[in-house]
């Protein structure tokens, strides 16, 4: 998360609710995101993986909202390239 641009979803290497948009280390981090950019009239941002939970983040005041289908797409294929080049390169 950035100070400056604020993103809730998950993402980041260090989190460990990666892509699990309803953990509660996402759902609290959203909340005060939402909460901290509301009282200091600034625009933030989620990832949001369906239309409902664009709603949701909507409806809490955010501005900027993306979905996840580049997200997932490059996942889906990320997880074919480990697969076929397993022997080239050890997956964590």
């Amino acid at each position: 998360m950035s100070a400056q641009r604020p993103w809730v979803g998950g993402y980041g290497p260090e989190h460990s609710a990666h892509g699990r948009f309803t953990n509660d280390r996402c759902l609290g981090a959203r909340d005060r995101i939402s909460a901290a950019c509301r009282a200091h009239h600034k625009h933030w941002g989620a990832v949001t993986p369906n239309a409902a939970y664009a709603s949701l983040v909507k409806e809490k005041g955010c501005t900027l909202i993306s979905p996840t289908s580049e997200v997932t797409l490059f996942s889906a294929r990320l997880a074919v390239m480990k697969e076929q080049f397993s022997q080239l390169w050890t997956v964590r």
